[in-house]
Parts: structure tokens; C-alpha cells; sequence
């Protein structure tokens, strides 16, 4: 059958006709849409906010910031902090922390480790620390973890030869400051490790910290076994290796799992990408390295 103008005419206007009742339709759901969007961002600042505050309170009492925590047990925590300042609320503040990561948090926080690749040959040395510190055997669980820290530093970077300070800390800024881009995270860590764990001390002078890392393993401070300071040095721990994920030379069009035999030489450090997640580096137009695999560590 031949279609006369007129049949045309007509089918291209019911064809708009319903094009202008679907775009209206649309209109409201893209509304919604945008409504939702904008509550969501205003949550998301306020979120920002309170975390913001949350950690900075935290480096002020000598805590790494232990962001897994709820918005609303943070404006808890930071309520109590702000009506009185006192040593006795402090204590009661690392109570509630240390209370908050019960057996159960923590033995999943040891699974996870478990599926970091940079942690395979500390798996052992890990559990015995969390066994520790459910134990309260704190004398064992602070100066087993605190070597661990550079210790993965030194095998995500590839570094060989002696780490002086300031390359540790040059690791940790590159490694950090990507990764919280609008949280006060990167440099309130960083302080918290030169301030605290970090801090030099002189053998028959006060020391400075409760968790220096240089005077527990040198023997000079002996009241460093503390539930607390168990648990400083497992939070920094496990801060320091989330960062790490992916990696890939500027230049290379290729991304590995941080410690890939090929994924780039101890000379490279100055010249890597790194990549939190899988798909920025899949956006960022590089493609899984067929050694390591890094698809499969999603």
C-alpha cells in the first residue's frame, strides 16, 4: 500500500505527538533525578565536614584517623571532645575506639589484608599481631607492627638499600595525597607519623610520643604497651596499605599490581601513576598487565 501526504502528515505528527509526552515524562524523572543528586552532594559535604573535624581531633589527642567509623559516632566523639578537653575524657574517647574495633572488626580486617598480594609474606606475622592484641598482649602486638609499616612501603616502591627518613616520607606523600582529595587525610597522616611515630629521641631524654617508633624499637621506652597504642599502630598499618593498588609507568600504556616483577624498576619511582581503583586505570586508557594479572585482585 502506498502512503498518500496525508496518511504521512499524520503519522509524523502522532510520531512527535508522543516524542513530547515522553520527553514531559522524562522531564520529572530527570528532576528527581537532580533533586536526588543535590541532596546527595549536600550529604556528601556534610559528610566531609564531620570527617574533616573528626580527624583533626584525632591527631590533636595522637590518633591516626579512623574514618570507618559512622558520621553520627563521630559528632558523638567530637561532642564529647569539644564540652571538656580533659586527660579523663581522652581516656574515655580511646576507650570507645579501641572498643569499637572488637574481635569481629578487626579479624575482618585481617581477611582483607589477606587479599592484598603486597601483604603475601606477612600473613603469619599479621595474624600473630591481631591474635596479640585480642589477647592484650600489647608488649607484642606494638613493636611487631610498627616495622611493618616500612616494611611495605619499601616493597610497593621497590625500594632497595638503606630507607632514610625523609625517602620514607617522600613515599608516603605520593602514596596518600591522591587518594583523599577532599579530606584533610594526607596531611593530618602524615603528621601523625612524623609527630608521633616518627619522632627522634635521644636515649636518658624525656621522650616526646607514647608510640615513637625509634624509642620502642631502640628499647628506650618500656610503657608503650597500651591498647591504644596497639591499636595507633594497626590503623596506620592498614591506612598505609589500602593505598596501594595499582600502578603503571606515565609513559606505558600497561598497569600492574603494585609489587609486579614487571611492573617497573627500583630507577622508575619518579615517573608511576598510581590507581586506587581498576576501572581509573581503564579509564585512564591503560590496559591489565598479563603477568600479575590485576583483574583478578578486583
Amino acid at each position: 500500500m502506498i502512503l498518500t501526504n496525508k496518511y504521512i502528515d499524520a503519522y509524523i505528527a502522532e510520531i512527535g505527538y508522543n516524542q513530547q509526552k515522553f520527553i514531559k515524562s522524562m522531564e520529572h524523572v530527570y528532576n528527581e533525578i537532580n533533586l536526588a543528586t543535590a541532596k546527595f552532594s549536600v550529604m556528601m559535604t556534610e559528610w566531609e565536614k564531620t570527617t574533616n573535624k573528626f580527624i583533626t581531633l584525632m591527631l590533636e589527642i595522637g590518633w591516626p584517623p579512623p574514618v570507618e567509623l559512622m558520621p553520627h559516632q563521630m559528632e558523638i566523639i567530637i561532642q564529647v571532645y569539644e564540652s571538656d578537653k580533659s586527660a579523663g575524657i581522652i581516656d574515655e574517647i580511646e576507650k570507645i575506639l579501641v572498643h569499637n574495633y572488637d574481635t569481629e572488626n578487626l579479624i575482618k580486617k585481617l581477611n582483607k589484608w589477606k587479599a592484598n598480594l603486597l601483604l603475601k609474606n606477612r600473613h603469619e606475622i599479621l595474624e600473630e599481631i591481631i591474635e596479640a592484641h585480642l589477647n592484650k598482649k600489647y608488649w607484642l602486638s606494638v613493636p611487631a607492627m610498627l616495622p611493618q609499616i616500612e616494611g611495605i612501603i619499601a616493597k610497593g616502591f621497590k625500594h632497595f638499600g638503606k630507607m632514610y627518613q625523609t625517602k620514607l616520607m617522600n613515599h608516603i606523600d605520593r602514596l596518600l595525597k591522591e587518594n583523599y582529595p577532599n579530606l584533610q587525610i594526607y596531611p593530618l597522616l602524615k603528621k601523625f607519623i612524623l609527630q608521633y611515630m616518627l619522632v627522634d629521641f635521644k636515649h636518658g631524654e624525656t621522650i616526646n610520643s607514647t608510640i615513637s617508633r625509634h624509642a620502642i624499637l631502640h628499647g628506650a621506652d618500656t610503657k608503650y604497651g597500651t591498647a591504644s597504642n596497639s591499636l595507633k599502630s594497626i590503623l596506620c598499618f592498614d591506612f598505609i596499605q589500602n593505598s596501594f593498588r595499582f600502578v603503571s609507568l606515565k609513559h606505558s600504556n600497561i598497569f600492574h599490581l603494585v609489587g609486579c616483577p614487571v611492573g617497573y624498576s627500583p630507577r622508575s619511582n619518579n615517573k608511576l601513576d598510581f590507581y586506587k581503583y581498576y576501572f581509573q586505570a581503564n579509564n585512564a586508557g591503560k590496559r591489565p598487565c598479563k603477568i600479575c594479572k590485576p583483574k583478578e585482585y578486583i
